[in-house]
């Protein structure tokens, strides 16, 4: 091995010079209720975790995340009882209808936006200023019957008027949640307390979205590696961390591990 190649190769923390291969463990954690879609995580716990092959110890140099958003949209539109011209709705038309979609149209106190239309004051809520801040445009399945309208001056039907707008929502430009890394097998914490994302591992937009261990973990066989997240803001996605680092063969017990051969003159028992 020359100087160069023996001053890369990785240096055990084991202490053996045993060969070393390049591996990789993700672990992946759905942020969001499939079965409720509008439910909030935020403050609760998740949980992911992996589990260390039989094959080698594992040792993880560094630790890195990335968030996959899972943004809804929903078509909406104004409720009329007569087929009518898009160009006679007016803007408190659709935002109503837009607040009326997400469950937030109420003429109560309280909201986000005070809409007035006609007599009745109407508070809009924050899920409506989220979308209004992402931003709605017509709905792609209607946009060509809206055009022949437009130029033809002719109507469009009620059902059509109910789902001539899309709406979605924002995706999280900031996500931030607390996260906990440890050795569920013989319940060693990495950290005195969970960590805020954007401390210690960066933002998602790939400024600096990983961490390097100050010292490298040791995981061996069949150990369970356990990842606890505690979302701080309101995000919906899919995150993936990553462990980096490497297998170190030849460990004792481990199917990669020296046989003992028999002694010299004697078989071994069939």
């Amino acid at each position: 091995m020359s100087a160069v190649t023996q001053a890369l190769a990785p240096r055990t923390p084991l202490g053996t010079d045993r060969r070393t291969i390049p591996f990789d463990y993700q672990m992946y954690l759905a942020v969001f209720d499939e079965k409720k879609p509008d439910r909030s995580l935020v403050g609760q716990v998740l949980t992911t975790t992996t589990t260390v092959s039989i094959e080698a110890a594992f040792v993880a140099m560094s630790i890195g995340y990335g968030f996959a958003p899972r943004v809804r949209t929903f078509p909406f539109g104004p409720t009329v009882t007569v087929d009518t011209a898009p160009a006679n709705l007016s803007f408190s038309d659709i935002l109503t209808s837009l607040a009326r979609s997400l469950g937030e149209s109420r003429a109560a106190a309280g909201g986000e936006i005070l809409l007035t239309t006609g007599v009745t004051p109407v508070n809009l809520g924050p899920r409506t200023k989220q979308v209004l801040l992402s931003g709605i445009e017509i709905n792609p399945a209607r946009a060509d019957r809206l055009l022949l309208a437009l130029s033809d001056g002719d109507t469009l039907k009620s059902s059509e008027i109910a789902s001539l707008f899309e709406a979605s929502e924002p995706s999280p430009e900031r996500v931030q949640f607390l996260y906990a890394l440890s050795d569920k097998g013989t319940g060693r914490n990495f950290q005195s307390e969970p960590l805020l994302n954007t401390a210690g591992l960066g933002t998602i937009d790939g400024d600096r979205p990983f961490r390097h261990f100050a010292t490298p973990i040791v995981f061996p066989p069949r150990s369970t590696i356990q990842i606890d997240v505690i979302p701080k803001t309101e995000f919906h996605g899919e995150l993936y961390f990553t462990l980096h680092g490497y297998k170190v063969l030849g460990g004792s017990g481990t199917p990669t591990g020296r046989r003992l051969r028999p002694p010299a003159g004697r078989s071994r028992r069939p």
